[in-house]
């Protein structure tokens, strides 16, 4: 007769997605923060104090750096961060890896935010128009906007809570990607006047309406907000799986937490 032995047991499952790693040491729970978000690069001009925080800056640096935009400060490349109080070249070539500046921005007088600029195309040289505070008769005074194309970037410029890029008028009705490409020198955006919501007292219709959120989205964020303890940071949104990249990328600039 043989004996029969029971060897099988149960398989084990990890998770390492949605649930925040147990360390004990902060230093360590940084690094692994920082290596979950490797691949997802911030927009210098957008990026908000968190997503500095996460992708390595420490919280000086992160302070000066939005302190710097709010006066007016604009980042025209990635090498304009070695102007920045308290980052050494050593720090800058670690930090540059995570960090973008859009092809598009360009040069202003400081003074009014404004600036001239003339193409082969647009033989005057005329004022650049600034599309977060435009109004319909500034927005007619570029060449391939007429007053209904004028109104329709006014009503999506309000839904959306206003522009970060001038890529992003490829959204609004009636505008494609050719078009755009030849208002970026005649327009521009100060991210400065941009309208957040605030991401721990905001309301289902508040979420819900915005272009980049949308129903579900907005569920999932308030349903997540509802069952923490304590004020949920627009990273965690990210980090909690709430929010693809590619969504928080986008969302992320119009949600604040203060």
């Amino acid at each position: 007769m043989y004996a029969i032995y029971n060897t099988y047991s149960e398989p084990q499952h990890y998770d390492f997605v949605l649930q925040k790693p147990r360390v004990k040491s902060k230093a360590l729970y940084k690094d692994v923060q920082k290596t979950r978000i490797k691949d997802t690069l911030i927009n210098l001009n957008t990026a908000v104090y968190d997503d500095f925080l996460a992708v390595g800056f420490s919280e000086k640096q992160a302070k000066t750096i939005c302190n710097y935009r709010n006066k007016g400060g604009v980042f025209y490349s990635k090498n304009d961060l070695l102007k920045i109080y308290g980052i050494s070249q050593k720090q800058f070539e670690m930090l540059s890896l995570y960090v973008f500046v859009e092809s598009n921005i360009r040069k202003v007088k400081k003074s009014n935010y404004t600036k001239q600029i003339s193409t082969k195309n647009y033989r005057d040289t005329v004022q650049a128009v600034e599309i977060n505070t435009a109004t319909s008769h500034d927005l007619m005074k570029i060449k391939g906007i007429g007053e209904f194309r004028a109104q329709k970037i006014i009503e999506y410029r309000e839904k959306l809570g206003g522009f970060y890029s001038v890529l992003q008028l490829q959204e609004v009705y009636s505008i494609d990607s050719n078009l755009v490409a030849t208002l970026k020198d005649r327009c521009y955006v100060d991210t400065s006047h941009i309208v957040k919501i605030n991401l721990n007292t905001a309301q289902f219709a508040d979420l819900q309406s915005h272009p980049y959120c949308g129903y579900y989205r907005a569920k999932d964020i308030l349903n997540y907000i509802r069952i923490q303890k304590t004020n949920v940071q627009v990273l965690d949104l990210l980090h909690e799986n709430i929010l693809t990249n590619e969504e928080y990328l986008k969302l992320s600039i119009y949600l604040k937490t203060f």
